[in-house]
């Protein structure tokens, strides 16, 4: 796959995009990002620049309370009624609140009462 891509983007330097991308059945647009990226660094093979790690960025906090919010988004719907940013904003607020009430773990405690809600 990589090396079909950096053939795309050789023919495209030695003609223009629009005919690399026709012989190659690509989207123009997407052609010119990977030329770009490309010509930025061609030591620097054209995929690994922003690829990122499996497992790698933000975890959830309270994945527990994040299963049980998803379970009640879906039940939601199964009823055919609308889930909105405020109906899950308050749900989860009565999650974890549950959560501090159950739990005996002190940090999580504090995480959750540190815990702040927004629409957005």
């Amino acid at each position: 796959m990589v090396e079909e891509k950096c053939k795309a983007v050789e023919l495209a330097r030695c003609s223009t995009n629009t005919n690399a991308a026709n012989y190659y059945s690509l989207d123009l647009t997407m052609l010119g990002r990977w030329v770009n990226k490309f010509s930025l660094d061609p030591s620097v093979s054209l995929f690994q620049r922003n690829s990122l790690s499996i497992g790698s960025g933000r975890h959830a906090f309270f994945p527990e309370e994040k299963a049980k919010l998803y379970e009640w988004i879906m039940e939601v719907r199964q009823n055919s009624l609308a889930v909105t940013y405020t109906s899950i904003k308050l749900k989860i607020a009565k999650i974890l609140d549950e959560s501090v009430k159950q739990t005996n773990d002190v940090s999580k405690k504090l995480a959750i009462n540190k815990f702040k809600l927004s629409t957005h």
